[in-house]
């Protein structure tokens, strides 16, 4: 596709008090709510990802948009947290073979609980919904969720999740499980386990392993270890 940057290109400008408002290749309102679903934050072989807290949504093809998660030509507000409640809407205009598109997630976050709903739409038959919440006991951090996508490339579809997080004192542990009902009845569920190890404030250790079987078809399971450095 002819875009000149495939991640993120934003200006934005705001404050804490009036929140802010952005314009360019920004991601839909609807990933932040399935992002914060996943423990992982949809990384490593253990992940929940796309399929699993977005209903495996893709609303147009890679040659048109290059991303399920960013629209370009978008123009959003990201609202201040008041009372731990805090909102964002964004439209990302049309250009070429694609329409307009919306998307927009209303999050609550006090104390241990956080609750988020959200929504991206192209269009009356293709559009996404998703709620998901969770719970900090302390001792493990509980989260679920449940997205349903309706047409675009993938077609119908609705995911579950539930996730654990158990902090450690040198590091943290999870353990998730997730599952997709397509139309096509080709269901598939996935359970995932990690391990971190704090070397420093921004940098770990870490090893995943994820394991996951579609109706019809062997089961997949995947390993990884490294280093990840945050700059």
């Amino acid at each position: 596709p002819n875009v000149f940057w495939l991640g993120r290109s934003v200006v934005a400008v705001g404050s804490k008090d009036w929140g802010e408002v952005y314009a360019g290749r920004e991601y839909s309102a609807a990933y932040t709510v399935a992002l914060n679903a996943d423990p992982t934050y949809w990384s490593y072989v253990s992940q929940l990802g796309s399929a699993y807290t977005y209903a495996n949504y893709t609303p147009v093809a890679a040659t048109v948009e290059a991303s399920n998660i960013r629209w370009a030509n978008t123009v959003g507000y990201k609202s201040p947290t008041i009372a731990g409640v805090s909102a964002e809407v964004a439209a990302a205009l049309g250009e070429g073979t694609r329409s307009n598109a919306t998307s927009g997630n209303l999050q609550y976050k006090n104390g241990p609980v956080w609750l988020g709903a959200a929504f991206d739409r192209l269009d009356s038959s293709t559009h996404l919904a998703l709620a998901a919440g969770g719970y900090d006991f302390g001792v493990v951090q509980a989260k679920a969720s449940v997205s349903r996508a309706k047409g675009g490339l993938n077609g119908d579809a609705t995911a579950y999740s539930v996730s654990a997080l158990v902090p450690l004192s040198f590091g943290r542990t999870y353990v998730m499980y997730g599952k997709l009902n397509p139309a096509t009845n080709l269901d598939s569920q996935m359970i995932g386990v990690g391990l971190q190890y704090d070397l420093s404030k921004r940098t770990l250790l870490y090893t995943n392993l994820g394991t996951a079987k579609r109706d019809g078809l062997t089961r997949t399971t995947a390993i990884d270890f490294g280093v990840k450095h945050t700059f």
